[in-house]
């Protein structure tokens, strides 16, 4: 994936207006404020979704609830933290460690 940074933007705040550019992107994450500019946007009229990509949208979004399930119960976001903490691997947080093992179930069907 290509990324090219938009060079006029160095710090921003607030809401950028949808209408603007679709091309040029600003996000914060983890407070620090972000510019993108999309270089190749994928036209859905002349290339749209396969059916293996609509498979990959629908076990994210599967995968997305069942997480947010999870984190907004106490008592099942602190069982989850255990088993993750017990578990030490490749994932840095509990989302992406539930994040995996969530799209792993939709996946199968489970």
């Amino acid at each position: 994936m290509k990324l090219t940074l938009n060079p006029y933007f160095t710090s921003a705040s607030g809401k950028l207006d949808p209408t603007h550019d679709p091309m040029n992107q600003c996000y914060t994450l983890n407070g620090k404020t972000f510019s993108r500019k999309i270089c190749y946007p994928r036209d859905y009229n002349r290339k749209p979704l396969s059916a293996a990509e609509q498979n990959v949208r629908t076990w994210f979004a599967a995968a997305i609830a069942a997480i947010s399930e999870i984190m907004s119960d106490p008592d099942e976001r602190a069982a989850q933290l255990a088993l993750y903490k017990a578990n030490p691997g490749k994932y840095h947080s509990l989302r992406t460690w539930l994040f995996a093992k969530e799209f792993a179930k939709a996946k199968t069907g489970n």
